[in-house]
């Protein structure tokens, strides 16, 4: 994350890295200046507040602008937590993580939908079907659908993001026998209070029925080995 001096162009930019952040949160000041607070380490491990105030003047109301922030630097810490070293998975076996090979075809049922998840900062629809999680790329809905195949999840825990929204952490085993992490944030930017519905996703991954409203079609999902509460 960079911070630039608006009135000193010479003044060299602050990089705060993600990895460093550890809790982020809105605030506000004594005299109700939007802020945002993060505590975040140095290099050399200190720990220590950092306030970033918003004061207005770009078109965005202060207090909408506080919280769009708050929520892009969390997916993005949340994301950032996730990444292995780039030398520790080969490009050739990370391909086909996730792809577009395998779309469903028309009448599969979806079992669970849920529309602003964040994979990496992208913002995508999430189906749940038998089979697969797809993805449909809010910003190219013309590019084919990512898929996950449930064969290759081996694991899932609810966790938060460090702004407070939902995850969704899941353990998918890449097709050279590696595994990774694959984080999807239930973006509360739109709607809050959506940890209810990242615990359905949770359920019903584990083996759990899916209630009349949210099925979309005859079937069950299929079950998992075992009643785990990490998936």
């Amino acid at each position: 994350m960079l911070l630039a001096l608006v009135n000193e162009d010479d003044a060299a930019p602050v990089e705060v890295a993600l990895s460093h952040i550890h809790a982020i949160s809105a605030t506000g000041t004594a005299d109700g200046t939007p802020s945002i607070t993060m505590s975040a380490s140095s290099p050399d491990g200190k720990r220590g507040r950092m306030l970033l105030l918003f004061i207005g003047g770009g078109g965005i109301p202060p207090h909408d602008e506080r919280d769009r922030i708050r929520h892009a630097i969390g997916g993005a810490v949340a994301a950032a937590r996730t990444e292995p070293p780039v030398a520790a998975i080969p490009a050739a076996k990370e391909s086909g993580l996730i792809s577009g090979q395998g779309i469903p075809s028309r009448g599969t049922r979806i079992l669970l939908s849920a529309d602003h998840i964040l994979v990496r900062e992208n913002e995508y629809t999430s189906e749940l079907t038998r089979d697969q999680i797809i993805l449909i790329s809010g910003n190219t809905p013309d590019d084919p659908p990512l898929t996950v195949s449930r064969d290759a999840i081996s694991g899932g825990v609810a966790e938060s993001t460090p702004a407070g929204d939902p995850v969704l952490r899941l353990k998918v085993r890449t097709p050279g026998g590696l595994e990774r992490s694959m984080v999807l944030v239930f973006s509360e930017w739109y709607e809050g209070a959506r940890g209810p519905e990242r615990d359905r996703w949770l359920e019903v991954l584990r083996g759990g029925a899916v209630s009349a409203a949210s099925a979309k079609g005859p079937g069950l999902p299929p079950c998992m080995d075992g009643d785990r509460r990490h998936l």
